[in-house]
């Protein structure tokens, strides 16, 4: 299986001067001492009283997969975290302790999904794929969007598009090809 991420259109470029940025560093670094020594806190909020939902879409024909809120972020919650599970013992052990995000897509052999190492990194994120043949579990793709949505776009039975950004000027793809 291979992954390539392609961008079309203009990405728009930033366009602050040096200084600016050697200014904002020079003013902020009295707080970063501080906040070095007092700690970090967390980026996110946990969500300690969430129930086990089930996530929609899910294939009458695939596995049904149930997802528990654990963190979010974002202006009002609008980045959620999730642990996932599911009936199959197999599929369940591989997705225990993991953090996902909300994309979630099952083909026949497979599923893919958004994995997190901590909210902490979030926009950093991974494509991962399970292979429901052999149970296995591979990270496909590291990748940096700050888009929570990603979109499923079928090619043809056995190629696809995950779009991982789309605005009015560019669109970001990760093409799988199998």
């Amino acid at each position: 299986m291979t992954v390539t991420e392609t961008t079309d259109g203009n990405k728009t470029k930033n366009r602050i001067p040096i200084w600016t940025w050697i200014w904002v560093y020079l003013i902020s670094f009295p707080f970063r001492l501080l906040a070095l020594f007092i700690g970090r806190r967390k980026n996110y909020f946990e969500v300690t009283d969430s129930e086990w939902t089930d996530l929609y879409p899910f294939p009458t024909d695939g596995h049904k997969i149930e997802r528990k809120i654990i963190a979010e972020t974002g202006f009002d919650g609008f980045i959620k975290f999730f642990h996932l599970r599911t009936a199959d013992k197999k599929i369940n052990d591989l997705l225990r302790d993991k953090i996902f995000g909300d994309f979630y897509w099952e083909k026949d052999y497979g599923i893919f999904l958004r994995q997190f190492d901590t909210p902490d990194e979030w926009p950093i994120s991974y494509l991962v794929f399970i292979d429901t043949k052999d149970f296995s579990f591979q990270r496909l793709k590291k990748v940096n969007s700050s888009f929570a949505e990603w979109k499923y776009e079928g090619i043809n039975d056995t190629d696809f598009n995950i779009l991982i950004e789309w605005t009015k000027t560019y669109t970001t793809r990760l093409t799988i090809k199998k």
